[in-house]
């Protein structure tokens, strides 16, 4: 049996800064910003991976083109990184959003509990989706079926 894990891509900001302005306002400068893949689960997520952390300094009217360029570049860098690490791991890419932002899904192998394997009741349930499938012949059929209801 299997079930599928999920996890989001999202973007944050780790730190940012604050600069008094003139005269009651404040000005917000883009700080420090990472990657964080958050596995998503019933009671909440849970970062699994987060990447090297980027300064975005003043906002872009201050910047030249080159900075603009270097921190889009440092951006998809740690982008392109954690999803490599994500994709070795097993995550595949599921959707992606208008945004932009991916999801990505990993699917986990659930072992059968031993009983089951070997519990009469579960057994005859079988036996009967193989006879009514036309795998077991009715002489077939009832010889199983006789064994597994004298261990009952």
């Amino acid at each position: 049996m299997a079930k599928w894990e999920t996890c989001e891509i999202v973007l944050c900001r780790v730190r940012e800064y604050k600069v008094k302005g003139g005269f009651f306002s404040t000005t917000v400068i883009p700080g420090i910003d990472q990657w964080e893949a958050r596995k998503i689960g019933v009671s909440g997520s849970q970062t699994i991976y987060e990447s090297e952390e980027w300064q975005c300094g003043p906002p872009y009217g201050d910047w030249s083109r080159e900075e603009v360029e270097a921190e889009y570049e440092n951006s998809e860098r740690e982008y392109q990184k954690m999803i490599s690490h994500l994709l070795n791991e097993g995550w595949e890419s599921a959707a992606t959003n208008e945004d932009g932002g991916i999801t990505l899904m990993k699917r986990q192998i659930i072992e059968a509990e031993p009983q089951a394997a070997t519990d009469p009741v579960n057994l005859l349930k079988q036996l009967a989706n193989l006879h009514d499938g036309g795998i077991l012949t009715d002489q077939e059929f009832q010889a199983k079926k006789a064994e597994l209801l004298k261990r009952m």
